[in-house]
C-alpha cells in the first residue's frame, strides 16, 4: 500500500521562557496479519487514517514547570478492539468507520525542596465512534449512533512524590484509571470499573570505581492490596476480567558502564 503522511508544525518561544506550539499530521496504517485472519463478518479490513491537530504550551516559574496539550484526532476506518478474543486468545479488531479522540493532557513538576519533588500527569478525553453500526442477525444492521470507543478511559491520572536523601530515592505513586467500555456498543453492563492504586519504589544509586554506576531498587506494587482488574474481554453478553495481584514486590540491580 502507498500512503501520504504529511506533517507540519510551528512553535513560538515567549518572552517569559514559555513555548507555544501547534501541529497537524496525517498518518495511515494498514491492518496487520491478525486483522485479516480475524476479519469480522469475513470483510476485508481497510487501512485506517488519522488526522491529528495539537496545540500546547510549556512554561516554568522558579522551581515549578508545567505543560498542557490539547488534541483532536479524527479517524477514518479506525481499527479498534471489539472486546472479543479469537480462538487462541488474541484480541480482535475491526474498522469502525468515522471516529475521534479529543482531550487535554496536563503535566507538571514542582521541586518543593532538595528533599521533595512532586510530579503529576492528568489526561481528560472523549473517545467516540460516530454512527456505530452493528450486525443484527444474518443480514440486517442497526445504527447505534455515537458510542464510546472500547478500552479508552476518559480519565487517567497519576502523581509521583519523590523523596531524595543522599544516594537514596523513595517514590510514592498513586494512580487512577477511569471506567472503560469493553465493547463499542456503549452497553454499560460491559464495562471495566475504574480503579485507584498506589505503588512505591525505593532505589539506591552510586558510582563504584572500576565497576560503573550501580542502581539497586525494590518496588512494592499495589501497596493497599486493592482488588481491581486492569483489563478484560467480552463473550456474548458476559464480561471477563483479568484480576491483578494484591501487594507484591520486585527487586532489581542495574549496572551502567
Amino acid at each position: 500500500m502507498t500512503f501520504f503522511n504529511p506533517k507540519v508544525g510551528m512553535s513560538y518561544r515567549t518572552g517569559k521562557g514559555g513555548n507555544v506550539y501547534a501541529s497537524y499530521a496525517m498518518a495511515n496504517r494498514e491492518p496487520n496479519r491478525k486483522d485479516y485472519l480475524n476479519a469480522v463478518g469475513g470483510e476485508t479490513p481497510r487501512p485506517e487514517q488519522l488526522q491529528d491537530i495539537e496545540l500546547g504550551y510549556e512554561g516554568s516559574v522558579n522551581n515549578f514547570s508545567w505543560s498542557s496539550n490539547a488534541y483532536y484526532m479524527y479517524y477514518t476506518d479506525q481499527l479498534v478492539l471489539t472486546g472479543e478474543l479469537d480462538n487462541v486468545g488474541y484480541p480482535i479488531r475491526e474498522n469502525v468507520g468515522e471516529s475521534y479522540r479529543m482531550g487535554i493532557e496536563l503535566s507538571s513538576a514542582w521541586k518543593v525542596s532538595n528533599l521533595l519533588t512532586i510530579r503529576e500527569n492528568l489526561t481528560l478525553s472523549r473517545n467516540q465512534n460516530l454512527n456505530y453500526v452493528v450486525s443484527v442477525g444474518d443480514s440486517s444492521t442497526q445504527n447505534l449512533g455515537n458510542t464510546p470507543i472500547a478500552y479508552s478511559p476518559s480519565i487517567i491520572a497519576n502523581v509521583t512524590f519523590e523523596f531524595n536523601v543522599s544516594d537514596f530515592k523513595l517514590e510514592l505513586i498513586p494512580r487512577y484509571v477511569g471506567k472503560q467500555y469493553l465493547s463499542n456498543t456503549g452497553d454499560v453492563s460491559l464495562t471495566l470499573p475504574s480503579y485507584f492504586i498506589t505503588d512505591a519504589r525505593l532505589s539506591f544509586t552510586r558510582d563504584v570505581a572500576g565497576v560503573g554506576n550501580v542502581r539497586a531498587y525494590v518496588m512494592a506494587n499495589n501497596l493497599l492490596s486493592q482488588e481491581y482488574a486492569s483489563n478484560g474481554y467480552v463473550y456474548g453478553t458476559s464480561v471477563w476480567f483479568y484480576p491483578q495481584a494484591p501487594l507484591n514486590y520486585l527487586f532489581g540491580i542495574e549496572l551502567s558502564l
